[in-house]
């Protein structure tokens, strides 16, 4: 909006509303952008009540499936979840999964979508696919880690490969490393972060809130409408999924979740990068995936300086550790995170406005790391702990020495059980001398 728009505007507003002659400028054009932002999402709500409907059959789908009297539909499409106490269907990200694939395809052939959209949209057909490829084995056989993690970087990179020259011409290489660790880092954090009831959840609907805020702000049609198709399409799982839970995401649906942001991320990119600099640009499009990517770094930094697999769960997380130490409810922690990403979005918006791209970004994931160290910090300090030195480091990078002892040069062997309570915290030492 021009200056002689904003204040012909600003004029009627004041004839209408009785404003007074000194009311600010900057707030009338706020109120424009107010109003025609709840007009545009209201003028989506026959899209989302579709969604929403057929998101709903979807699940009802699962629940006849679980009652049904031919096996081969029990056997595919009924996997109770192991963890549940209630027998909950862990298969959740199917029919989310299902739906935000016809909906890329949906807003990939709609007229206002860019050509650089296209490609994303298109591309991004083979991050769900791999995810309800892998995910499926998972939910159904629980595949071991490494398997999981190869089809995470075959997507990964496919993905990175095809979006590459889109997202960023002058130097595609970058791009195709940024992308690449951002999904890895995302989807990894949302499986750690997807520990209690509604909380995945609640984090994305954090970052929807986010892109089409954003999408209002810099005009991406495609952007609102995908970020307000995927909120109509979790609204019925939400309600599922509240304790105590009957349908959980599954690895489907966490990875769908992950990927969903990615793309929310390279489409905000590049609208951005047509009026601002391809740094700035990324530092908005990546702030929801903050939280992801600190809960992933986090919780590797922290088990391997217990001198714990990074890849063995824990209950240390950040939700762990309020739910178990500080007795806090799961609805009540959920909220908490929900609080979380929009603050933590906020704060990044006002840091980098305020300080500039790079500074902006770094100052806000240093509150987010001293928020999760506030509440973490005695918690993940154990006795296994590696003193953060060179030589610590050094010394636990040498391979260790092992004998090997030939069974012929023992003449006898004993196994003898002692019953001790059982602490992850012991040394070696102490487990040595308990048995």
């Amino acid at each position: 909006m021009n200056p002689q728009a904003c204040k012909s505007f600003g004029n009627i507003y004041q004839r209408k509303f009785y404003l007074h002659p000194n009311f600010n400028l900057t707030m009338i054009i706020h109120m424009n952008w107010l109003l025609n932002t709840s007009k545009f999402i209201l003028s989506f709500h026959t899209p989302m009540m579709l969604l929403c409907t057929l998101s709903a059959v979807g699940f009802a789908l699962l629940f006849l499936a679980k009652k049904s009297s031919y096996q081969s539909i029990r056997y595919f499409f009924y996997i109770p979840a192991n963890k549940s106490h209630n027998k909950a269907l862990q298969l959740g990200g199917l029919p989310i999964n299902i739906l935000m694939m016809a909906i890329v395809v949906w807003l990939a052939n709609k007229t206002t979508t860019t050509v650089q959209e296209q490609t994303v949209l298109f591309s991004s057909l083979v991050l769900y696919t791999g995810v309800l490829f892998y995910g499926y084995f998972d939910d159904r056989f629980e595949i071991r880690p490494i398997f999981k993690l190869a089809g995470q970087l075959f997507i990964s990179l496919t993905f990175s490969l095809a979006t590459a020259h889109t997202l960023y011409p002058q130097n595609s290489s970058l791009s195709f490393l940024f992308n690449f660790f951002m999904i890895m880092a995302t989807i990894n954090g949302t499986n750690l972060l997807d520990g209690l009831d509604t909380m995945a959840f609640k984090i994305f609907a954090g970052t929807l809130v986010y892109f089409v805020l954003l999408a209002t702000v810099i005009w991406s049609p495609t952007l609102a409408y995908f970020a307000l198709s995927l909120l109509a399409v979790l609204i019925p799982f939400y309600f599922l999924n509240r304790p105590p839970a009957k349908v959980y995401l599954g690895e489907i649906g966490a990875g769908s979740l992950a990927m969903s942001a990615i793309i929310l991320s390279n489409l905000s990119f590049l609208t951005l990068t047509q009026t601002n600099q391809p740094l700035k640009a990324s530092t908005y499009a990546v702030l929801p995936l903050l939280i992801p990517a600190m809960e992933l770094a986090v919780s590797f930094i922290r088990r391997f300086l217990n001198k714990r697999s990074p890849f063995k769960g824990d209950r240390l997380h950040i939700h762990h550790i309020l739910k178990d130490h500080y007795k806090l409810s799961s609805t009540l922690i959920t909220n908490y995170y929900l609080t979380a990403q929009l603050s933590l979005c906020s704060i990044g918006v006002f840091m980098i406005y305020s300080v500039g791209s790079l500074l902006g970004v770094v100052a806000t994931t240093m509150i987010l790391s001293l928020v999760l160290l506030k509440f973490g910090q005695k918690h993940w300090v154990t006795k296994d702990l590696i003193p953060i030195n060179l030589n610590s480091l050094f010394q636990l990078s040498l391979k260790s020495k092992v004998k090997i002892i030939s069974g012929n040069a023992l003449n006898d062997f004993q196994i003898h059980f002692v019953d001790t309570p059982h602490n992850d915290d012991y040394t070696q030492e102490e487990k040595s001398q308990a048995s």
